[in-house]
């Protein structure tokens, strides 16, 4: 299920790569669907754009900590938790102190309900 809605929400990006909430909707789903190089190009370009609201830039950079994490890229991921943490308008307190004691793991995501 996670693959299907991911495929679909590249799909949807690509046909718009200027819209940063396509962009971060593309790169949650490619998270979920465990694709986590395509969730990191993703969230990087929603994060990126100035456009993008204060609270998704602040998801998106708690997303790209999870991903970099899964990834096995540490430093980068307790960057990323960094920034979250400093985004104005954004608290994810818990996660982020969760994740900066511990790295991220495949457990810690969604579970798709196909069976």
């Amino acid at each position: 299920r996670h693959a299907d809605s991911a495929d679909r929400l590249d799909e949807f990006a690509r046909a718009d790569l200027g819209d940063p909430v396509a962009a971060f909707l593309a790169g949650r789903a490619a998270l979920h669907a465990r694709r986590y190089d395509h969730a990191i190009a993703w969230l990087r370009r929603a994060e990126a754009s100035p456009d993008v609201p204060a609270r998704m830039r602040g998801s998106a950079r708690l997303l790209l900590g999870m991903a970099s994490d899964l990834l096995g890229r540490r430093p980068a991921a307790l960057a990323w938790y960094g920034r979250a943490e400093d985004t104005d308008r954004f608290r994810a307190d818990d996660a982020i102190r969760l994740f900066r004691a511990r790295p991220c793991s495949a457990d810690d995501l969604p579970r798709s309900s196909a069976g």
